[in-house]
């Protein structure tokens, strides 16, 4: 790719929109939640919400714990609320409590 920058993006959406797209968020398996949430906190804004659309739901809740306040922050809002409500439903009372002040009122009251 000379004279072209390679960028996370670049290769991440090379990679999902080839034919693999649907082995995509199984590579994720592989990964704790604790590796997750050390690769996106090093990627960049941009870069870090692709990453995060690529993870399965499954471990959104896991890995919001995992990362730190600024990177959860950014996390949070770039999803929806029916979003953040299946990240959090399996969560034990103690690991709500620790999202709760990053979490929109209408999630935590309802």
């Amino acid at each position: 790719m000379r004279g072209k920058a390679v960028t996370t993006k670049s290769v991440l959406m090379s990679w999902c929109s080839s034919s693999i797209w649907l082995n995509c968020s199984k590579n994720w398996l592989s990964y704790t939640p604790a590796d997750i949430a050390y690769i996106l906190e090093a990627l960049p804004l941009e870069d870090r919400l692709i990453v995060w659309q690529l993870v399965l739901a499954e471990s959104d809740g896991d890995i919001l714990l995992e990362v730190s306040d600024a990177v959860r922050e950014t996390l949070i809002a770039d999803m929806d609320e029916h979003e953040i409500i299946a990240a959090t439903k399996d969560l034990d009372a103690d690991e709500l409590a620790d999202l709760a002040p990053e979490l929109p009122r209408d999630v935590v009251q309802g």
